[in-house]
């Protein structure tokens, strides 16, 4: 069977004619590809009806860059003689390289200006980053600070506390020592009376 077949969508530019080349080959189909003016790729092709339709269902497709809207087909009785090995035929090769470049360069221009918003907002992010971190270690200093010095007053405190407890304990063992030598001499005073 002959056929020719419009695709329409975003199919020029776009790298489809190689995909629809590479199709055309495993299947063994004889025939060639073009872009056309109207912003279509017409595809001359001949084979059993079976690969035909195995084709054009490998060729519908919505990938990347590549968006197929529609393909007519129409059964062609007599179709101009077709290579046997499937090709892509370039009609206008200088357009179509500056067309490509032009697309490029717009997605480049994109792709740009996303880097740009994205260092932006990385920047932004680094910079609101920074300060909470510099807000937060000026905080936890303080924090330590207020709580070394409520430390070492408490620890003063203590030290203070416990040097009165030893000193009045001290006194208190003194005036015991003291007591006591008055008891032992009290004693040994009355042994000497009566000795």
């Amino acid at each position: 069977m002959n056929c020719e077949l419009i695709v329409r969508g975003n199919v020029q530019d776009v790298g489809y004619r190689g995909i629809v080349r590479e199709h055309a080959r495993v299947l063994g189909l004889r025939g060639y590809v073009f872009n056309d003016t109207d912003e279509t790729v017409k595809i001359m092709c001949a084979r059993q009806p079976e690969e035909i339709n195995r084709f054009l269902d490998d060729i519908n497709i919505r990938e990347g860059f590549v968006h197929v809207d529609k393909i007519d087909k129409f059964e062609v009785e007599r179709a101009p003689p077709l290579p046997e090995t499937f090709s892509e035929i370039k009609t206008d090769e200088l357009e179509d390289i500056g067309r490509k470049l032009e697309k490029g360069n717009v997605e480049l221009v994109k792709l740009n200006a996303g880097q740009e918003k994205g260092f932006k907002t990385l920047n932004a992010g680094q910079e609101k980053g920074f300060k909470t971190l510099n807000a937060g270690q000026e905080k936890g200093f303080k924090t330590l600070n207020a709580g070394q010095e409520k430390g070492f007053k408490t620890l003063n405190a203590g030290q203070e506390k416990g040097f009165k407890t030893l000193n009045a304990g001290q006194e208190k063992l003194a005036e015991g020592q003291e007591k006591g030598f008055k008891s032992i001499v009290s004693v040994l005073e009355r042994i000497e009376k009566k000795l």
